[in-house]
């Protein structure tokens, strides 16, 4: 999103450069009267779409997964120590940051981002843009630090969509909203729903049950021998989402795929990942979850369980931390009217004000 905060003698003046700068797209993020020195004037921060970018970031497949079988000798304790280092670094840095020198509007926003556990690192970065800055809004360097690429058929055009995550984000439950989603806004779209997933019977159930209900295909996968059926027939489809299992503790995402057979038809498809998260696991627990689930393949982040969370700041963190674009924001038990696809705007005001994208205030 491009971000720019504008100043006029009034309300209305102020309107006009917003729409003859940013066009009639633009979003009013905040707006309030200020005066000074017996002037008074309107200052308000809009934003409008960033355009997608050329290239979604991907998460590496010879990234070993954390206790995966292959991985180097000491690669977890490597890890642990690094971080400890990194912790005590910043230990070091944060008491030189004099966010006295900010705007009280700017300091106001690091304070309530560092009580919401947005990462020291992110902190450092948006301080040091700040302060060059001193007239710019928050949100211009966190419009930078956590992309989005909206969930659509033009946000990602990939044919094959691989929903995973680990067990409890819920993964099925996401599949069958962007389903719907995708259903509702191009009804016309040919989808099939494939389940990798065999043995968890409620959930194989109820992704059958609403295929058939929404009038898309239904298949499952449990070999190589489905996996071939699967790629002869892939021609009839516009968009194949695969809800794929859930992964042991010391599985990783490669070793999985090789062993049902998908890794072949994913490497003849256009594909990618949709990585289902819940902002309920700490920052730590994350990461370990992207080493596992790491595959060459542009990747989006799918928000659930937003209406469980008491504060947002994971959603910061890990954009930050891998570059990876939020795509789907996923809230509330029912499967109806419960997803939408992420828009920068959404964000803030859920880091910000804590309102689900549903509420009417976020409207």
């Amino acid at each position: 999103m491009q971000v720019r905060t504008f100043k006029g003698p009034s309300a209305k003046t102020v309107l006009a450069m917003i729409k003859a700068e940013l066009g009639p797209d633009a979003v009013i993020l905040s707006s309030r009267d200020c005066s000074g020195e017996g002037v008074s004037w309107c200052e308000m921060t809009a934003g409008v779409e960033r355009g997608a970018p050329e290239a979604v970031p991907r998460m590496g497949r010879d990234e070993p997964a954390a206790g995966a079988d292959g991985s180097p000798a000491g690669w977890g304790e490597w890890h642990r120590e690094w971080d400890e280092i990194k912790g005590h670094l910043m230990a070091l840095m944060k008491p030189a940051l004099r966010l006295d020198e900010l705007a009280p509007r700017q300091r106001v926003a690091l304070e309530y981002l560092e009580r919401e556990g947005v990462d020291d690192k992110v902190i450092l970065a948006l301080y040091k843009h700040l302060r060059s800055a001193p007239a710019a809004s928050v949100l211009e360097p966190l419009s930078k630090v956590v992309p989005v690429r909206s969930w659509s058929s033009e946000g990602w055009p990939q044919k094959v969509q691989l929903v995973c995550g680990p067990y409890g984000t819920g993964k099925t439950s996401a599949v069958i909203r962007m389903a719907l989603a995708l259903r509702k806004r191009e009804p016309s779209a040919r989808v099939c729903l494939v389940n990798v997933d065999s043995q968890r019977g409620s959930g194989r159930m109820m992704l059958r049950h609403y295929a058939e209900l929404c009038g898309m295909d239904y298949r499952e996968v449990s070999g190589h021998a489905d996996v071939n059926e699967l790629s002869r027939m892939s021609d009839e489809y516009d968009k194949i989402i695969i809800d794929m299992s859930g992964l042991g503790r010391t599985e990783n995402l490669t070793a999985a795929l090789n062993k049902n057979g998908l890794a072949v038809f994913l490497e003849q498809q256009d594909c990618a990942i949709q990585l289902v998260m819940s902002p309920l696991y700490g920052d730590a627990q994350l990461r370990a979850f992207l080493r596992q689930y790491a595959y060459d393949v542009p990747c989006g982040l799918v928000w659930t369980k937003l209406d469980e969370a008491c504060n947002f700041g994971a959603l910061v963190n890990l954009s930050a931390s891998t570059g990876l674009p939020v795509s789907t924001l996923s809230y509330g038990p029912g499967l109806k009217n419960s997803l939408v696809p992420a828009r920068e705007a959404m964000i803030w005001r859920l880091v910000f004000k804590k309102q689900l994208p549903g509420d009417v205030a976020a409207r």
